[in-house]
């Protein structure tokens, strides 16, 4: 018999193929991981916005508001909500200060007046954009009628003590 000397191939069979799936399952797996970190992180930017806008407008009113008290006067709200006066009507006190605030996506006035028109030497006539506000103090006793230059259907009345 003759003898034959062979010899095993002992290396593994395609290493690379498998190894290139497993990197390119991990480069998936990172990506997904990052794009979840990024939309985290967008909603913690939107969210820290959002405290942000609402502390500052919270500091807003409380400066109003300390500001009206160091005048003697204090602040009270009026909404411009709707295409109307929200409330209709008020009661302050002299030196008392009015924020009347426009919800709508309009443009409105608060001025002396009533059914869209202003009165005869109007003593406060302010545009307000949509989403902005004004203040108004009432120095004076009386009844004031206010209204909507834009809007003659908008109405309300401002009782001063």
């Amino acid at each position: 018999m003759r003898s034959t000397d062979r010899t095993l191939d002992r290396t593994p069979s395609r290493p690379i193929p498998i190894a290139i799936s497993l990197l390119a399952a991990l480069v998936l797996a990172l990506a997904a991981c990052t794009a979840q970190t990024g939309a985290s992180a967008e909603s913690t930017a939107s969210a820290d916005e959002s405290t942000a806008s609402t502390e500052a407008s919270m500091e807003e009113s409380e400066e109003a508001s300390a500001e009206a008290s160091e005048d003697g006067g204090q602040a009270m709200q009026v909404d411009l909500v709707n295409f109307a006066f929200d409330p209709t009507e008020i009661t302050v006190s002299v030196g008392d200060t009015v924020r009347f605030v426009n919800g709508d996506t309009a443009a409105h006035t608060v001025t002396e007046g009533t059914n869209g028109s202003a009165a005869d030497d109007a003593r406060f006539d302010e545009q307000v954009a949509a989403g902005e506000s004004v203040e108004i103090t009432f120095d004076e006793a009386g009844d004031y009628d206010v209204t909507c230059l834009f809007h003659a259907n908008m109405n309300m009345v401002v009782h001063v003590e």
